[in-house]
């Protein structure tokens, strides 16, 4: 599973995929805006605006600015001059505490990437981490023409990356003096590779010895069936067409990508974390602790030779934000029956708690998403918001002491205070400012 630690607030952190467009005109000599983040010339990003989306997320949540841009060829230019001289023109890290700054560049005809990391990153982003990301993370995506995939996938781990740096080291971006070495960026730390793009049709797939095939079978308990899963990660056996998965995870996966970098992420991310197990009937789900956002709940069935991964559904119920957090779904979800008896329940974000630790609840249902505010869309019926007097169309601007300019704020507010407690709720409707007394509840994840 594609993974990416809770987020630390670090500073900028720009990438740049950059594929030349091919005509005479050169780049724009400063960066066009400081709004966009996707320059695709070269027509290979399928979804601009969902990757503008992340990355406007990245920026607002961890000061990150990543610029994505696309063309055609180096026109026989040096990639690593290329590189340096981008990353100062466009000044990439001029808005952060320091020059922290990476740009990633693609030539698509030449087929050569090369990470340019900033000055104040180096001691984050070394040669030997960069040249594996690219590796084992991003050229699998890339062989089988997924572009924006393998974008996706190696930010998740230059985010990692920095997190387990932040972590290690206690170490505060934010508070850090620039450390500003003139004219230029970067020093040219980095890493150069060969990336071939679209050179396959379907992920790549190795036949394994029948010993291998014999092993990765059903297991006589659930828990049995996970280590031996992670033992696979481990041994960087890629897919998951064998029998210790259910029918449903083998035909669906046939076209998914897996990576080493995955799966070393995945033995890192459980390492040590104990996870607990339920049972009923022909279904299982093993639960890490609620804390540990990154390590999902794993679903079992059970089969007449034992137990089976069900990936297929979780791929369909549980779904991973820019912070490689986990949100579980109980939509059509099998297993949520597993949850409810054993002290488990959700947040409104779709975040697992023990039962009486979940987060106070305001009631709104849905925001209006055509406007950065905090902006209310629906409500829950008879929930603690209609029945304080909030009405769809309210802009919610104070609850408690916090200040609202987005939902951002809204998150803050309900970990803040308790369910029980009440607070003061000021919203804008129309001209005028009210006020609302709201009593604060638990979500129920498990209404109908």
């Amino acid at each position: 599973m594609p993974e990416m630690k809770r987020f630390l607030k670090i500073s900028a952190l720009s990438i740049f995929i950059l594929f030349n467009t091919g005509c005479s005109e050169r780049l724009p000599d400063g960066r066009p805006s400081q709004e966009q983040r996707v320059y695709d010339y070269a027509n290979l990003i399928k979804y601009e605006n969902s990757l503008e989306s992340h990355l406007a997320t990245l920026y607002r949540l961890a000061d990150i600015d990543m610029v994505v841009v696309t063309v055609e060829t180096l026109h026989g230019k040096n990639i690593d001059e290329v590189t340096v001289q981008l990353l100062t023109d466009w000044k990439i890290g001029e808005n952060t505490n320091g020059l922290k700054g990476v740009l990633f560049f693609l030539s698509e005809k030449e087929q050569l990437v090369r990470f340019e990391v900033g000055y104040d990153l180096e001691w984050i982003y070394v040669d030997s981490f960069v040249g594996y990301i690219e590796r084992d993370q991003m050229a699998p995506f890339f062989k089988v023409g997924r572009v924006q995939d393998g974008i996706s996938a190696t930010l998740e781990m230059i985010i990692a990356r920095a997190n387990e740096k932040i972590e290690e080291l206690k170490y505060d971006p934010a508070e850090r003096a620039a450390n500003n070495q003139g004219t230029l960026f970067s020093g040219g730390a980095g890493a150069e590779m060969k990336m071939e793009i679209g050179s396959i049709k379907i992920p790549e797939r190795t036949d394994y010895p029948a010993d291998i095939k014999t092993l990765l079978v059903p297991q006589p308990t659930p828990a049995e069936a996970y280590l031996l899963d992670r033992e696979k990660c481990k041994g960087h056996i890629r897919g998951y067409g064998f029998d210790l998965y259910t029918d449903e995870t083998r035909e669906i996966s046939k076209k998914w990508v897996f990576t080493n970098a995955q799966m070393d992420n995945e033995v890192r991310d459980t390492e040590g974390k104990s996870f607990k197990v339920f049972i009923k009937g022909d279904r299982a789900i093993a639960a890490f602790e609620p804390k540990y956002r990154n390590c999902p709940p794993i679903y079992f069935r059970k089969c007449s030779r034992g137990w089976q991964i069900d990936y297929a559904t979780m791929s369909k119920t549980i779904h991973f934000d820019m912070r490689n957090r986990a949100h579980i779904s109980l939509y059509n979800n099998p297993y949520k029956g597993l949850f409810k008896e054993n002290s488990y329940t959700f947040g409104v974000n779709g975040f697992l708690y023990y039962k009486g630790e979940e987060p106070a609840y305001l009631g709104i249902d849905m925001w209006d998403g055509s406007t950065r505010e905090a902006k209310i869309g629906s409500l829950v019926k008879e929930g603690p918001g209609e029945r304080a007097g909030l009405k769809v169309g309210d802009t919610i601007i104070k609850v408690g002491e916090i200040h609202v300019k987005s939902t951002h704020e809204i998150v803050l507010a309900e970990n803040k205070y308790r369910i029980g407690e009440t607070v003061a709720v000021k919203v804008k409707r129309g001209y005028r400012t009210k006020e609302f007394k709201l009593t604060l509840e638990a979500f129920d994840p498990y209404r109908e």
